[in-house]
């Protein structure tokens, strides 16, 4: 390693040293406020990296659904996590587990089935009902939609939430969630506004019923669009969401 390489990686050791000092005098300061501006910032940032890497030579950035992202994570993704992780450690506690596997579980297993379904219906609604979607096709998309999402969130989240509670401390558990809702919102924004994409998982989904299931195979074994994009304004057709 040269001298030029050294001081480069010295330089940049010195700015993450402050940045994360000042992170940490913040979030002691003002901690609702800061973990609301990072969840903004990280979300935002994935969204619109997600728009990036999807749209096509005929489509522009979509500047409504980069605002609804950031109303979703100043209005809940941020406050919601900063009262979330102190409140279910409190809880776990009071059930008598304040340690080991069983202490990981029961917290992996609340945010699983709390937070990570909250937190996806709520995506699946607010994104598209503040873009100008109608309620009959919000509606239509979490029942085909959401459940699969759930199935696929476990893969991710479980491990990463395992992770977070056995290592991180709380008040910077939101900060590692949000190092990997990065990746995840870059899904939820393609998912909320593909709806295609998803379709190998009609089968088992309970919520749709045995004909929508079969018209689902047949339109993927042909290859077909099952679910129409729709233009933000405009109804769902229920016969082609079927």
């Amino acid at each position: 390693m040269n001298k030029s390489q050294l001081l480069r990686q010295l330089v940049f050791f010195t700015m993450y040293r402050r940045a994360w000092s000042a992170y940490n005098r913040s979030l002691e300061r003002r901690p609702l406020l800061t973990k609301c501006l990072m969840s903004a910032g990280i979300l935002g940032t994935s969204d619109v990296l997600a728009q990036n890497a999807t749209k096509d030579d005929s489509s522009s950035f979509d500047w409504r659904r980069a605002g609804a992202v950031q109303v979703f994570a100043l209005g809940f993704q941020g406050p919601f996590g900063h009262w979330w992780y102190p409140m279910l450690d409190r809880n776990v506690r009071r059930l008598g587990l304040t340690a080991g596997v069983g202490y990981i579980i029961t917290k992996v297993f609340f945010d699983e089935t709390i937070n990570g379904n909250l937190s996806n219906a709520l995506y699946f609604s607010t994104i598209p009902l503040m873009e100008g979607r109608e309620s009959s096709w919000v509606k239509e998309k979490c029942r085909y939609d959401l459940l699969p999402t759930f199935l696929i969130e476990g893969m991710l989240w479980i491990p990463a939430s395992t992770i977070n509670f056995v290592f991180i401390p709380i008040k910077h558990q939101l900060m590692f969630a949000n190092s990997v809702v990065f990746f995840w919102t870059g899904f939820l924004s393609v998912v909320c506004h593909d709806d295609k994409m998803l379709r190998r998982l009609d089968w088992v989904n309970p919520f749709l019923t045995a004909e929508e299931k079969a018209r689902s195979e047949e339109k993927i074994m042909s290859e077909e669009i099952v679910l129409p994009p729709l233009k933000p304004s405009a109804a769902p057709d229920i016969e082609s969401l079927s």
